[in-house]
């Protein structure tokens, strides 16, 4: 028996997942809409990995109505950066990401990362105390670029699965351009299939050079796939793994 998702089933999951409606999808400012709401998604898989500065224990309510909105204009600032910067005409302070020819993607992405982590380490600008603090005294820094990685990397996975880049892709093959967002999945996958071990760090304190070593020994491996192809499969795949071992430990610990 085949079972199909229903039109009203697919409408909810993608409001429960990004918090934007069909109707939503539709329109002349569409795709700014949907870049924030992906950017905003994205950035829910990547902040359990962040460390803030203002804790929430012993608030008082209006305490911690202040903590969460400075959490939450953070988010908002650094996610509308990652838009300007991917969707934005290029110019002195707009890399225009997927403005530009594709053979400098590699080169203007390393750079939105790293607009993307000093913003995130010198958040807020004017502010005495920052809004992030290093996890422990051996960390470089309270936001490291594999997190910058990740939330720009997911941001453009979320956005592909929206067809944002459809003409893009038709017209200049930027599919092949696009890199890898490295988790814990990735990196267990790209050990076991091809011995790819960069580093043991978690990927939340990855430096340039780690990242770019994975990513090109990746494409090395992967060889005329489509990296960002590969990784849908292959988080999957992992993500499935560990679903159904924790299924086995608890069918085992009830029995």
């Amino acid at each position: 028996m085949e079972v199909k998702l229903t039109k009203n089933a697919k409408e909810f999951l993608v409001f429960s997942y990004f918090g934007i409606t069909e109707d939503e999808l539709k329109g002349k400012d569409a795709k700014d809409r949907i870049a924030m709401k992906c950017a905003e998604r994205a950035y829910r898989d990547m902040c359990r990995t962040l460390t803030f500065s203002e804790k929430m224990d012993g608030r008082t309510k209006e305490e911690k109505k202040n903590i969460e909105k400075k959490r939450k204009d953070f988010r908002g600032d650094i996610c509308k950066l990652i838009v300007d910067n991917m969707l934005g005409e290029h110019s002195e302070n707009i890399i225009g990401l997927f403005r530009c020819d594709k053979n400098d993607f590699c080169s203007n992405h390393e750079e939105l990362c790293k607009k993307i982590r000093n913003a995130a380490n010198e958040y807020p600008p004017k502010g005495n105390q920052k809004l992030l603090k290093k996890r422990n005294e051996n960390d470089s820094m309270a936001f490291h670029y594999g997190q910058a990685q990740k939330w720009l990397n997911m941001t453009i996975k979320y956005m592909r699965m929206f067809d944002c880049f459809s003409k893009l892709m038709n017209d200049n093959d930027f599919e092949n351009e696009l890199h890898v967002p490295v988790d814990a999945y990735i990196i267990t996958k790209a050990k076991e299939e091809f011995d790819i071990n960069i580093t043991n760090k978690p990927w939340s304190r990855w430096e340039i050079v780690d990242y770019t070593k994975f990513q090109k020994d990746l494409r090395k491996k992967l060889s005329d796939e489509s990296p960002i192809k590969w990784e849908e499969k292959a988080w999957i795949e992992i993500a499935k793994e560990e679903r159904d071992q924790e299924n086995k430990n608890e069918h085992t610990y009830h029995r």
